[in-house]
């Protein structure tokens, strides 16, 4: 478990599951992702995030806010499982219910994980990507000091789709120790 001045990061357990649907399931949330996700789809996700941190050591964790002790979303590293030029790699990646959006805790969230990737676990680059439209995720990358490196079509989507078109952003060690 992690923690900053208002969230607290941990890992997740089966327990999370209705708040987990209840985030996945949100037309607004998943705005810009292919689709929204069914309770059997997000408990098959949470599954995986619960084995893959497990057998990796970290990944994506359950975000509470401190001051109420409500789920918020979730912010983690991931190995994404596809290929391209960039990978393997190792990402940040979060998503927040509606309601906890342009307050900061992405940010602040994701600065606690950017830190744990380089002194825990000594990466050398994280990596993050979204829809070229995705804006306020492109803005959190920003905060954390990523640059954007390239444009891509993602392989998981269908060309023909308006999310199709990706932008990636890294941050090195060095650029995390400015």
């Amino acid at each position: 478990m992690y923690e900053t001045d208002r969230v607290t990061l941990r890992k997740f357990t089966l327990k999370d599951i209705d708040e987990f649907e209840k985030l996945n399931s949100s037309i607004e949330v998943m705005k810009y992702f292919p689709k929204v996700l069914t309770r059997g789809e997000s408990l098959e996700f949470l599954e995986r995030i619960i084995e893959k941190y497990d057998e990796q050591g970290f990944g994506l964790m359950a975000c509470i806010e401190k001051k109420s002790g409500n789920f918020m979303g979730y912010i983690g590293l991931n190995s994404p499982n596809f290929n391209s030029f960039f990978t393997p790699t190792v990402e940040i990646g979060w998503r927040f219910k509606s309601e906890y959006w342009h307050k900061g805790y992405a940010t602040e969230g994701a600065s606690e994980i950017v830190k744990i990737g380089f002194v825990q676990l000594k990466l050398s680059e994280i990596t993050s990507f979204t829809s070229i439209y995705n804006l306020p995720s492109q803005n959190v990358m920003k905060r954390l000091k990523m640059i954007k490196i390239a444009k891509f079509e993602h392989p998981n989507i269908e060309k023909e789709s308006w999310l199709a078109s990706h932008v990636l952003y890294r941050i090195t060690f060095s650029e995390f120790n400015k």
